[in-house]
């Protein structure tokens, strides 16, 4: 019984049989693909790109020789506002409701939030002056909270304008990633 792996491989496969056809096409796109390739490299000297000096260094529309442009830079401080919103939020709601949970859980994430933000994206400088930022926020919101009795005051609403400041100045200056960088 004769099948194919049984067979070796230095002996041709019979002209009938269905894997001829599909050598002798291998075959032929191989010798087209090199031919091909020939051709290329024997290009005349008119088809080649344009070596003119006077080509300018910015990109030109439908110029497929110019250089790509720069990236852009990359605004990610919507994010951090995102965690500031809401790690903010929850420790201002905590605080002034004298809630003896919310506030131990909303400070410190508050504190590091904005700043994992940061060391997500691998920005090291922007991670810790974001990080020493929240630190001293949650600091006041918690020493204000501890010492300030209820019912809400004018102080509060200080507080509430100091997170929004904290959160503003990181996600606006320190929220960006810079296109030099990629």
């Amino acid at each position: 019984m004769s099948t194919a792996s049984s067979r070796s491989p230095s002996r041709p496969d019979p002209p009938g049989s269905a894997a001829a056809p599909v050598r002798s096409r291998c075959l032929a796109l191989a010798l087209a693909l090199t031919a091909g390739g020939a051709a290329l490299g024997a290009m005349p000297v008119s088809a080649q790109p344009p070596q003119d000096e006077t080509l300018s260094a910015e990109p030109v529309a439908g110029n497929p020789w110019a250089p790509p442009p720069p990236p852009a830079d990359r605004w990610y401080g919507w994010q951090t506002l995102l965690v500031d919103g809401v790690t903010g939020t929850a420790a201002l709601i905590g605080l002034v409701n004298r809630n003896e949970v919310l506030p131990w859980v909303a400070l410190p994430a508050l504190a590091l939030g904005a700043p994992i933000v940061h060391a997500a994206h691998l920005r090291l400088g922007a991670t810790i002056v974001s990080l020493l930022m929240h630190f001293v926020t949650a600091t006041v919101l918690f020493g204000f909270g501890a010492a300030t009795p209820p019912p809400l005051t004018s102080g509060w609403v200080g507080l509430g304008a100091l997170l929004c400041l904290t959160a503003g100045l990181d996600a606006g200056l320190l929220g960006w990633d810079r296109a030099a960088r990629r």
